[in-house]
């Protein structure tokens, strides 16, 4: 004889393990550290390395390049000193201390690191690139639906509701 309450508390306690297992793996992918490149100063100058060596569009190499070009000209944001023999090895250090999260000074959230070893000193660019995707889930105090967005515009599915003001939360994940 099968006993349905038995089966009742399985199936309970085995949505909550995947719900659980499912929570940790999307932590995971949305905290890992980003990218970081190593790049000669004079591949930086060049928007078709850039787009190859960091997997981005022409047209964002482009803007890459652009930002590069005005950010040399301004002073650094902060600064910190690394003992190495030379440039490309303080790179490699700088990059190590990136990927594991260890710079001695904070630095910006973003998407994709580039490290230029130059003559007495290595430069980081920080590049944050525009997200104009997302897809999310909308709880509010007359509906509850799904929105998705792509570029500047976002799509709400969910009951309609007559009149009066909505109040609510939404939250988006981008990528």
């Amino acid at each position: 004889m099968i006993n349905i309450e038995a089966n009742r508390r399985w199936v309970y306690w085995t949505c909550v393990a995947l719900a659980v297992v499912i929570a940790v793996v999307a932590w995971a992918y949305l905290h890992k550290p980003p990218p970081v490149t190593v790049m000669a100063q004079e591949e930086v100058r060049d928007p078709v390395q850039v787009a190859q060596k960091i997997d981005v569009p022409q047209s964002v190499a482009r803007e890459i390049v652009r930002e590069v070009q005005v950010v040399t000209q301004t002073p650094p944001a902060a600064t910190y000193t690394v003992q190495a023999t030379d440039t490309k090895k303080a790179a490699q250090m700088v990059e190590q201390q990136i990927k594991l999260d260890k710079a001695p000074v904070s630095l910006p959230p973003a998407d994709k690191t580039i490290v230029t070893p130059r003559e007495q000193k290595v430069d980081v660019y920080r590049i944050t690139l525009d997200k104009p995707r997302a897809v999310g889930v909308y709880a509010s105090t007359e509906s509850v639906g799904i929105m998705a967005q792509y570029k500047n515009i976002i799509v709400f599915g969910g009951p309609k509701y007559q009149g009066g003001y909505e109040i609510g939360a939404a939250y988006m994940i981008r990528w």
